[in-house]
């Protein structure tokens, strides 16, 4: 799917959900993105074998948890929805994670 493509369906999803559905799945795609920095790491050492990737691993991480609590927190003055999502999508790519990942979202532990 190309990028344009994917952003939209997500960005349809997205904006369908409740704000609940919402926080879950940017929790989600936080642990997600926890999971692709574990292959920044040497094996058995305390040392990074990629630190650009983990640094942007990190910011991701850091911009998808500010807009978690944004809306945990009922902050109406955040990024839009369709922009979160576009920047999700673009995180994903830019630190070699696949997006496609993202259409894979509720599992089955969420609810509606």
């Amino acid at each position: 799917m190309s990028d344009e493509g994917l952003k939209d369906e997500v960005a349809r999803r997205y904006a369908a959900w409740d704000r609940r559905r919402q926080e879950i799945f940017l929790a989600e795609v936080a642990s997600w993105l926890t999971l692709e920095g574990r292959g920044t790491y040497v094996a058995g050492g305390t040392d990074l074998a990629d630190a650009p990737k983990m640094r942007k691993i990190n910011e991701a991480i850091h911009r998808i948890l500010g807009h978690l609590t944004c809306l945990m927190a009922g902050v109406e003055d955040r990024r839009p929805d369709d922009v979160m999502v576009d920047l999700i999508v673009d995180l994903f790519r830019d630190v070699g994670a696949n997006p496609d990942r993202l259409l894979g979202f509720p599992k089955d532990r969420t609810s509606g």
